[in-house]
């Protein structure tokens, strides 16, 4: 939010945001209590031979909207779902600059996380800063440190493209691939059609 020089846009989210809450919990007690329709009560056979009250609309003849209030356990869950949106906003940043009970902050987070790897990978690192390129480059240990990450990286990448894509041997003649499939058009792009 400190991009921003008006309050106004901060006002505007928590109107948002309080607003939306309260019209879920204004929805939920609207639709807890049975309606009666406008004018006679209308009912409608059920299972069973039984008369149930309905609410008026009638499709295709024989289809009714019965007129029943939505389940408790379904109206629980809704209820629970407002208090937990209640309380994250009381503890954590939601509502425009509210910074939230706990103080957290995606900023001090992120310094967090940086400053525990920095401590973990630091010592691995620090005896090739006093050295010069070449001296890294001769390291075997530092070599290998570079091929592992590189090759991860790399196998993270190919790994889900097709074969033919890689290179493989068993695509190397245009008739067919290794996977049945027919080799792709050269004026296609790469990976069209290939899923």
């Amino acid at each position: 939010m400190s991009d921003f020089t008006s309050d106004f846009w901060n006002w505007y989210i928590i109107g948002i945001t309080a607003l939306s809450i309260a019209f879920c919990a204004w929805l939920l007690l609207s639709m807890a209590k049975v309606k009666a329709p406008s004018g006679k009560a209308k009912t409608a056979p059920a299972a069973g031979g039984k008369e149930v009250e309905i609410t008026g609309h009638i499709w295709d003849g024989d289809l009714a909207e019965f007129n029943n209030p939505l389940p408790r356990w379904w109206m629980w869950l809704f209820w629970i779902t407002i208090a937990f949106a209640i309380g994250y906003l009381a503890l954590y940043p939601g509502l425009g600059t509210v910074r939230g009970t706990l103080g957290w902050t995606s900023v001090g987070a992120y310094a967090k996380e940086s400053a525990e790897m920095d401590a973990k990978v630091k010592p691995r690192y620090d005896k090739y800063l006093a050295l010069n390129l070449q001296q890294v480059a001769a390291d075997p240990a530092a070599r290998g440190m570079g091929s592992a990450s590189s090759s991860t990286t790399a196998r993270s990448a190919t790994a889900r493209m097709p074969a033919a894509a890689r290179g493989s041997r068993t695509c190397a003649t245009r008739t067919g691939c290794g996977e049945g499939r027919p080799r792709r058009s050269r004026s296609r792009s790469p990976t069209a059609g290939w899923a």
